[in-house]
């Protein structure tokens, strides 16, 4: 990300935490923040065309537990 930073330029932030309690134990939590979905989908788009990108992404993919992995869109309570 601080090498290539055009291809992140509509994420606001990514921080990535362990599960303490409740679900898994000791699961990893990835939270990705964007203005819009629609910022979501082009940043995607654009990341899947990328090779470095997508050597890693394979790679991480690797290590995950496909019956643990979920994906979720929250949006904020005002």
């Amino acid at each position: 990300m601080k090498e290539n930073p055009t291809l992140f330029k509509e994420m606001k932030s990514w921080k990535l935490f362990t599960q303490t309690f409740g679900s898994i134990s000791g699961a990893y939590v990835e939270l990705i923040e964007y203005d819009s979905l629609a910022g979501h989908e082009k940043c995607h788009t654009r990341l899947l065309k990328d090779k470095e990108f997508m050597k890693i992404y394979q790679e991480a993919m690797t290590l995950i537990d496909t019956t643990t992995f979920s994906m979720s869109a929250w949006e904020p309570v005002t």
